[in-house]
């Protein structure tokens, strides 16, 4: 059986709990749209947070996790793209936030300090796309100047969103950030599932099942090249492949021969 909790987001990123995508699961790959679907989300949860008396108000889906090699380590194998979209628009959050608390708050649940005072991002992925998303995104005041370009695959769609981002959050003041906030941590909720150790195989095989197939990326055309057309006579006879001999002048060379014709000198 797995063990399913109700946890606010407030709850989900406290604690020594780092995340990280399982090795067959895709990388980030949400886009503005639904970036912008989860902030209307947020805004309308923010609007009715008066008329509830519900501390939580609105559920963002199911965590499906399965604990790891270290003790506060888990793999995410649902709920990936969610859990990162909601730790980038902390990053934004944070950054434009004029108090030195509040700033330190939100990073402490984007970032777990370790006894050795390593930080070490709680929602995280693999190789470049994670080296990016730490550098440019999650890195204190990272998003207030985002780099230019990126490689292409999830780097690239983590600069897409971060670029929405950036244009949306450049409408909201300091006040309504915090309406945002408090509508994020305090009055949304995820339902996070634990597998137990015994059916960690099982829950593989049915994520490997459930996961796309890998998209494939487009090789660019080979270059054309301009070449002049020209008449080839290509032959496969035995006969005609064989060396030819020099041909011979059938010319008389008799001057009194009607067929005679003087060579040029």
């Amino acid at each position: 059986m797995q063990r399913a909790k109700v946890r606010s987001i407030r709850r989900f990123l406290t604690g020594d709990a780092c995340y990280r995508p399982e090795t067959f699961a895709r990388g980030y790959v949400w886009t503005a749209p639904e970036l912008a679907q989860l902030l209307i989300d947020l805004e309308d949860n923010a609007r009715t947070e008066f008329h509830r008396p519900s501390r939580e108000s609105l559920y963002l889906g199911v965590m499906t996790a399965a604990p790891g090699r270290r003790g506060s380590e888990f793999y995410l194998f649902d709920g990936l793209q969610r859990a990162l979209a909601i730790t980038m628009i902390l990053a934004f959050a944070r950054d434009r936030l004029p108090f030195g608390y509040e700033r330190a708050r939100l990073n402490r649940m984007l970032f777990r300090k370790s006894l050795f005072g390593r930080a070490r991002a709680r929602i995280g992925l693999y190789g470049d796309e994670h080296d990016f998303l730490v550098r440019h995104i999650l890195s204190p005041d990272a998003t207030l100047q985002l780099p230019r370009s990126a490689e292409d695959g999830g780097a690239r769609r983590i600069l897409m969103s971060a670029r929405f981002l950036h244009r949306a959050f450049q409408a909201f003041s300091a006040d309504r950030i915090r309406e945002l906030l408090d509508a994020l941590l305090d009055r949304s909720a995820v339902v996070v599932s634990v597998c137990p150790p015994h059916e960690i195989g099982a829950a593989v095989s049915r994520a490997r099942m459930l996961a796309p197939p890998p998209v494939e990326r487009e090789q660019p055309p080979a270059p054309v090249m301009s070449i002049t057309p020209r008449k080839i006579a290509v032959s496969t006879d035995a006969e005609t492949l064989r060396p030819r001999k020099p041909r011979r002048d059938t010319r008389s060379q008799h001057p009194g021969s009607p067929d005679y014709r003087p060579h040029a000198e």
